[in-house]
């Protein structure tokens, strides 16, 4: 297992380990940010919660897995994160280079809440009740 750690005003830590679920195929080198729920943020206030579960990619939605079995869905700041092939691109919301694929262990910072008004909310993300809103860097 290796582990990953960036910082920023808010921290991301992202735990990566073995196994890859089943992702859409796409170009490996053409970047997409469908299936990826997110919202234009201003400022860099947010909620300091984490949380932590299993990166996936299916019915057209990226969602978070916990332990306990429950499904969220990250509605990341709008800042570029996008597929890339099998790997989710979070270089523009951390302070380094880090991709993580669909069946990696992650945490991310942020908090519960409804997403708002602005926020593009994936057609397969909407049978998901649970949203966390990740807090920009």
């Amino acid at each position: 297992m290796r582990d990953l750690v960036l910082s920023g005003t808010a921290c991301l830590c992202l735990l990566a380990a073995a196994g890859l679920v089943g992702c859409a195929s796409t170009d490996r080198d053409e970047a997409t940010d469908a299936d990826i729920a997110h919202v234009p943020y201003e400022g860099t206030e947010g909620a300091d919660g984490a949380l932590e579960g299993t990166l996936a990619r299916q019915g057209g939605c990226t969602t978070i897995e916990t332990a306990a079995g429950d499904i969220w869905v990250p509605v990341f700041p709008d800042d570029g994160v996008r597929w890339r092939g099998d790997e989710l691109d979070l270089s523009t919301i951390a302070a380094s280079h880090l991709s993580v694929r669909a069946g990696d262990i992650v945490q991310v910072a942020g908090g519960e809440g409804d997403p708002p008004d602005d926020a593009v909310i994936p057609e397969g993300c909407e049978a998901h009740s649970n949203v966390w809103l990740v807090t920009p860097h």
